[in-house]
């Protein structure tokens, strides 16, 4: 198989797998992918910082609840519990560096992306062909990406669209510090995903640098 073919599939499937994640656009980890891939034109739902941020509208109240179970005579110390506006803050405060972490990772991803879309031109035009072994790793490495598309998928609506649709008041407080930590999980989760799609991305540049004059 030539080169040429090679390279166009490598690269379609490469971006697509990352690009079609644009069916969520509640979620700024999926719009940046497609950012980066630069496949496809998408209406961007803003649902980053700022709607986390808003949610300081809420005061932090720096009192502790003390809540005394046994009798006035018992010797038992006090049951302490968290201050919810303390947690509330703390828990912003992790989404937040999640949040900016993904956003460095898929900085990552558009620069891998972009060096192997010139590798992948250089290549095709020279019309080269690769190694058999070659050819089979990157087969391997696209279907892993489509798994890593399908996980991404399959977090749809758990992320960014909660925070988006929570109501930042006192009363609902206990709520918001639950989707918080549910959150927190999912973008852990798409974190972990990221990371390790810029791996397999990363090892199909290489294959293709190995095929480039130094």
């Amino acid at each position: 198989m030539k080169t040429k073919k090679i390279i166009l599939t490598l690269s379609l499937v490469l971006f697509a797998a990352f690009a079609v994640v644009a069916c969520s656009p509640e979620s700024v980890l999926m719009n940046n992918i497609i950012s980066a891939t630069n496949q496809i034109t998408y209406a961007s739902n803003d649902y980053s910082n700022a709607n986390v941020q808003a949610a300081t509208e809420l005061s932090m109240d720096e009192t502790f609840y003390v809540v005394q179970t046994l009798s006035e005579t018992t010797t038992e110390e006090p049951v302490v519990e968290e201050n919810p506006f303390i947690t509330f803050n703390e828990l912003r405060q992790d989404l937040i560096a999640t949040h900016q972490e993904i956003q460095s990772n898929v900085d990552i991803f558009k620069g891998i992306a972009v060096s192997v879309k010139e590798k992948a031109n250089i290549l095709r035009d020279k019309d080269y062909v690769l190694l058999e072994e070659d050819r089979e790793a990157i087969v391997v490495y696209i279907d892993q990406l489509k798994a890593y598309y399908d996980d991404l998928m399959a977090t749809k609506g758990m992320a960014y669209a909660r925070l988006q649709e929570l109501e930042y008041t006192r009363a609902n407080l206990d709520v918001v510090n639950q989707t918080f930590v549910e959150v927190q999980e999912v973008l852990d989760y798409r974190l972990e995903i990221l990371l390790e799609a810029n791996i397999i991305a990363e090892s199909i540049n290489e294959i293709l640098s190995d095929y480039m004059e130094s």
